[in-house]
């Protein structure tokens, strides 16, 4: 009975007297209890691809542009929200802010620079081919000096060889400019207007029509300087070779900013000290200027006007100094 009193009689607070294996069987719950307590370490976050991959493209937008840019903002935005509403479980929440932030930046950067350049390339392209038209139209004029012994007057002469001020030098132009049927349709003693000639005046003519017009109608921005001095004086028979100043130092008709119909003639009538039209397209720096040697010159529109009198008139001796 003792052996039973030592071994479970005992105040319940006292440790030390507790049995060895009772209190081995304590200590390891005790253990157990601070095991539990112990915080547990996160487990390891998912990867994320979209944010990922949002990177890399936002870096790559410098050099391949903002359609790479755009790519990387979208997969950015999918990547942060996947981020987001996963409670912090994926990472990659600042991989995709860095790929938006890229390619927002380097899609505005490009973006105005690329605009430029396909500007300047269309500017070029349009110019290249109005130069174009402007020597198709210079070879005709030679073509009618060679036939006529003079360039054609700035109205028609119709076969009375009466002259008939409502139809354009353009319209004598036609049959050397590979137009010879819509000539041989117009009425040359009558208004270039009239309802016998206006089906075939109001016809495209791709020769006189440059492509930055954007319109396939009868319009031209191709002039001439019509009246005392110039190479459309009617008052006098103009040869291209007996250009008192040189053919090279005379133009023909200039690049206007306004246009009008090819078959009507609406010229620029010229008196010394004039004001110019504006030349060229509304859009460029340039305009074209058609020499009586069949050369086109490409010309600032800060010109000097002193130079443009000097090549509008034929026998004005000026020296002309050219202006790129």
């Amino acid at each position: 009975m003792a052996s039973e009193r030592d071994d479970f009689d005992y105040p319940r607070d006292d440790k030390s007297r507790r049995p060895r294996s009772y209190r081995r069987d304590e200590e390891d719950g005790d253990e157990r209890d601070d095991f539990e307590r112990r915080p547990r370490p996160a487990p390891p976050r998912e990867g994320n691809g979209m944010a990922t991959a949002s990177l890399i493209l936002g870096l790559l937008s410098a050099c391949f542009g903002p359609t790479t840019g755009i790519v990387a903002i979208i997969l950015g935005i999918i990547g942060y929200t996947k981020s987001s509403n996963s409670g912090g479980e994926i990472a990659g929440k600042g991989k995709a802010i860095a790929g938006i932030a890229l390619g927002l930046f380097f899609t505005v950067m490009i973006v105005p620079i690329l605009l430029y350049a396909v500007k300047h390339v269309r500017m070029t392209a349009n110019m290249a081919k109005s130069t174009n038209n402007c020597k198709q139209i210079l070879v005709g004029f030679h073509a009618y000096n060679d036939v006529n012994d003079r360039i054609p007057e700035p109205y028609v002469i119709d076969e009375q060889m009466n002259v008939n001020r409502d139809l354009s030098w353009r319209v004598s132009l036609l049959p050397y400019i590979e137009q010879d049927n819509i000539y041989r349709s117009i009425d040359l003693s009558a208004e270039w207007d009239s309802p016998e000639n206006l089906k075939y005046t109001t016809m495209y003519i791709p020769t006189y029509s440059p492509p930055y017009l954007g319109r396939l109608d009868n319009q031209t921005p191709y002039r001439s300087f019509v009246g005392q001095d110039t190479v459309f004086d009617f008052s006098r028979k103009v040869q291209i070779n007996r250009i008192p100043d040189g053919s090279s130092n005379t133009l023909i008709f200039v690049e206007t900013t306004d246009t009008v119909p090819w078959a009507s003639p609406q010229d620029i009538p010229y008196k010394r000290g004039m004001n110019f039209p504006s030349f060229g397209p509304a859009s460029g720096r340039h305009f074209l200027v058609a020499m009586a040697d069949g050369s086109v010159k490409r010309m600032r529109k800060s010109v000097s006007p002193q130079i443009i009198h000097g090549l509008i008139t034929i026998n004005g001796g000026e020296p002309v100094n050219e202006e790129d």
